[in-house]
């Protein structure tokens, strides 16, 4: 999780938060518990990342990810 954080220059509490508000759906973890991210789910969170800078609410990206 810090390699990605590091890599979108978020704080790693960003990330956990989109994931417990369901934005990552299925993210997985390894044997430790730690939060794997394929390159399916860094190009997600790479979308939620730039729709958020267009002062999209989380709601209305929820809502976004639901039709996508």
């Amino acid at each position: 999780m810090q390699e990605v954080s590091e890599y979108f220059q978020i704080p790693t509490s960003t990330i956990r938060f989109y994931d417990k508000q369901g934005l990552l759906p299925l993210v997985e973890r390894n044997v430790t518990g730690q939060r794997v991210f394929p390159p399916v789910q860094m190009d997600l969170l790479q979308l939620i990342i730039h729709l958020k800078e267009t002062d999209m609410s989380l709601r209305d990206i929820q809502k976004y990810m639901e039709l996508v």
